[in-house]
């Protein structure tokens, strides 16, 4: 029971206020969405090294003339939050949604859909109702989803480096990439971070009470990895909260002292070496965030070796305002892509 109040308490402490005609009927298929909205839309698939098979989806942008002289391409590519996917991205709409802003604005923009997510639920070998297909966190979307998903994506695109944007859990799994494996560092051009769920020392409202009973559910681990209906395994909810046993870090997966000594050498797990990622970052965050604190954000910035902008968004902005913020695009947005504009102009 404690898991599934666990995961509900995510859902509505920082639930966002909108009209419900701005809703999209989930059950519409994703590419017949794009096409009535008047883009073209294809879908990829990407299988990662320990056998994930990723869709991902693809609005292709107008290629500006004179790029193209230079085989120059803007390439985007955007990862969801947790219990999302790539429809997170385009559940707004034309001239709201930054998906279809970045299109419009000439980026050929990619839609990363994680393991377990609703596009995501097929393995090489594992079936989707298996245990051994929901053991993963957060840590695995890191050091094999996304290096799978550049590579794909740079190579179809004949490119060498591209822009990401993070919102959430996206931006978690991208620091974990860029501390691990700092070779791709040079692919990314320009990171975009909405929200980056890295650090969870300050995390509030309903989720910092419910944090101890995930001691209980890493006591059972191997029983409680399972998946829930909106897309995630219970690992990665655990890897958040397990966090907050220790303050100012940002760490791998805590198995508990026995594992984590075979593991890591160590009774606690190693810290993420964030000093690796020196990928230009752009942090946006909002006040009124019980996710991811004003406090966690400055934790992060002391950390990141090269950011160069940290904008707490005016107003008092929740975690999915970010995505589903009825004025984000003016108060959020435009300041971003600006940036990220300059970067592809050098």
């Amino acid at each position: 029971m404690e898991n599934m109040v666990f995961v509900f308490a995510l859902l509505l402490c920082n639930g966002v206020a909108f009209a419900a005609s701005f809703r999209q009927d989930p059950s519409v298929n994703l590419k017949t969405l794009v096409n009535d909205y008047g883009y073209a839309a294809e879908v990829h698939n990407v299988i990662t090294e320990d056998g994930y098979i990723l869709e991902l989806h693809r609005i292709p942008g107008v290629i500006n003339k004179t790029l193209s002289e230079t085989k120059k391409r803007k390439v985007a590519l955007l990862l969801h939050g947790l219990l999302g996917s790539s429809f997170t991205w385009l559940v707004t709409g034309p001239k709201r949604s930054l998906a279809f802003i970045l299109v419009d604005n000439g980026y050929d923009v990619w839609l990363l859909n994680n393991r377990g997510s609703t596009y995501s639920r097929k393995h090489i070998s594992k079936l989707e109702t298996s245990y051994g297909f929901w053991d993963f966190s957060w840590h695995e979307m890191g050091i094999y989803d996304l290096p799978a998903t550049i590579h794909y994506v740079l190579n179809n695109t004949d490119q060498s480096n591209l822009n990401l944007g993070c919102f959430s859990e996206g931006c978690t799994q991208a620091c974990v990439m860029g501390s691990l494996k700092p070779e791709y560092n040079e692919k990314i051009n320009f990171a975009l971070a909405l929200a980056p769920a890295v650090y969870w020392t300050y995390v509030g409202g309903l989720v910092r009470f419910l944090i101890p009973f995930t001691r209980i559910l890493v006591a059972n681990v191997e029983l409680f990895l399972t998946y829930e209906p909106a897309g995630a395994s219970i690992k990665q909810l655990l890897h958040y909260a397990l966090g907050t046993y220790y303050p100012g870090t940002f760490r791998l997966f805590d198995y508990g002292p026995v594992r984590n000594l075979r593991l890591y050498n160590s009774i606690s797990p190693p810290d993420y070496r964030l000093e690796n990622v020196n990928i230009p970052f752009a942090i946006y965050h909002g006040l009124n965030d019980l996710l991811v604190s004003p406090k966690d954000i400055d934790l992060l910035k002391g950390r990141l070796p090269n950011i160069v902008d940290a904008y707490l968004v005016p107003g008092k902005l929740n975690h999915y305002d970010f995505m589903l913020g009825l004025n984000i695009n003016q108060l959020c947005y435009k300041r971003a892509l600006a940036l990220m504009e300059k970067y592809n102009q050098e």
